[in-house]
């Protein structure tokens, strides 16, 4: 297997797209192109370096899965946590909070965050 390059010229515009192939034959005997994957249009070297890694991964026998073939049961929402922490940190309120003695035994951070 490996990648190739294909263009298209539409009005105008060349477009690339990135295919994943192997060599067959034919029941003729001639060699032919078999394309395994087509990956799309490639516009950026990082598009290309995917594909690149999307190879890799089939070489290796790894599993391909599409993200519209995912089904998720449930999900969690960790932005506000995220959030919470990020102004806890950077506000002061922690250091505030474990700086007063008359708190000191408590552990404030656990708590809040268990709440």
């Amino acid at each position: 297997m490996y990648l190739k390059k294909v263009t298209n010229t539409h009005k105008g515009e060349t477009r690339e797209y990135a295919q994943i192939v192997r060599s067959v034959r034919r029941e003729d005997g001639k060699p032919s192109l078999e394309v395994v994957r087509s990956l799309g249009r490639m516009e950026t070297e990082e598009d290309w370096e995917w594909a690149r890694s999307v190879l890799e991964s089939m070489e290796k026998g790894e599993e391909l899965v599409k993200l519209k073939d995912l089904k998720i049961d449930r999900q969690l929402e960790l932005g506000a946590i995220w959030a919470a922490d990020d102004v806890w940190r950077n506000c002061g309120i922690q250091k505030a909070l474990m700086d007063c003695t008359c708190l000191a035994p408590y552990n404030f951070e656990h708590f809040f965050f268990g709440v």
